[in-house]
């Protein structure tokens, strides 16, 4: 074959693995799905959830302005117990944002927290009349090490002074039907 042959075709090839590489690494379009935005209605907590116990309520209370559930679209059926027990906001946002609503605060189990429930486990094997087992042991310990616990319940929040809600003044009907906001009322605690 011809030089020259030869050469076009190696650029031509090099042109095309170029724009492969730039298409997977750095060419992907503007607006992937996940930062789509689009309306989602929040049923968010207008009264504070209490135990008595600190630790407890932090891990499994929900607070004012916490989003209890967060539904994609504008018109979702609600129950007539949903509507006059929660303030329902209209929220645009992308998934990531809707995802980040419900999440919660967690932490990895402490090395004594790990301790002790090793310790129940071979206790409850011996007591059941069986051996411990070295491998079940070991299976348990790396499902510890991959254990977390909600430390608060709700990282994020609604804040109500952005969009001028007031819950004690609030009568049991939705006053922000016709409002569509977006992430700037949201708060992390």
């Amino acid at each position: 074959m011809n030089k020259k042959v030869i050469i076009i075709i190696a650029v031509g090839v090099l042109i095309l693995g170029a724009l492969g590489i730039w298409k997977f690494w750095g060419g992907k379009s503007d607006s992937p799905e996940e930062n789509t935005k689009q309306v989602y209605q929040a049923i968010v907590a207008i009264r504070d959830q209490k135990s008595s116990d600190p630790i407890e309520d932090a891990r499994s209370s929900l607070k004012v302005g916490d989003v209890i559930l967060i539904k994609a679209g504008e018109n979702n059926p609600w129950s007539d117990t949903e509507r006059t027990s929660n303030l329902i906001v209209k929220i645009e946002l992308n998934q990531e944002e809707a995802q980040k609503l419900t999440e919660s605060v967690m932490e990895k189990l402490s090395k004594d927290e790990k301790d002790k429930q090793l310790d129940a486990m071979k206790k409850n094997m011996g007591e059941n009349g069986g051996q411990v087992d070295g491998e079940e042991l070991k299976r348990y310990e790396e499902e510890l090490n991959n254990q977390e616990n909600v430390i608060v319940l709700r990282k994020y929040r609604i804040n109500f002074g952005k969009i001028n809600f007031k819950p004690e003044e609030w009568k049991g009907s939705q006053p922000f039907d016709d409002n569509v906001f977006d992430w700037k009322i949201v708060d992390e605690k």
